[in-house]
């Protein structure tokens, strides 16, 4: 809910850009002065090609219908050798009946390599970072192999 967001805010060195499909949450974005595009990963229009250096994709994967087209809307709006970096609940561990799927750090790390990312890493998140406790972090890097 902007944790994240707001942790790089405070180091002012980025310009950030929140994408958010849920209206609440946008709203609340809003109110905290970030730029929002309000839309799903699925369909990022307002964003150009190649125009974003980094992406940091959190808790959302899981609930997409098409994650083929979400992973081509990243690498599309992704610069060529930007990096990506990407937190989904461990389908081993999970048992959420709202998620349309689940990973593994196989199944995650050979979506992103399919679609032309370098896998750089792929690991359990630690247990200091509660919110995201033994979720999958992938680190990756756009057409760089």
């Amino acid at each position: 809910h902007g944790f994240l967001l707001d942790e790089l805010k405070k180091q002012n060195k980025y310009e950030l850009i929140a994408c958010e499909g849920s209206p609440q949450r946008c709203k609340y974005l809003r109110q905290k002065n970030y730029r929002v595009i309000e839309n799903n990963v699925e369909n990022m229009n307002d964003v150009l090609d190649e125009s974003l250096d980094a992406i940091i994709c959190m808790e959302t994967l899981e609930h997409v219908i098409d994650v083929q087209k979400s992973v081509h809307e990243i690498n599309r709006i992704l610069k060529k050798g930007g990096y990506c970096w990407i937190t989904v609940p461990n389908g081993a561990l999970c048992d959420c009946r709202t998620h349309v799927r689940q990973f593994t750090s196989n199944s995650l790390g050979y979506l992103f390599y399919e679609n032309g990312f370098k896998i750089n890493n792929i690991q359990t998140v630690p247990d200091n970072y509660i919110q995201l406790q033994g979720h999958l972090l992938l680190q990756c890097r756009k057409g760089v192999q």
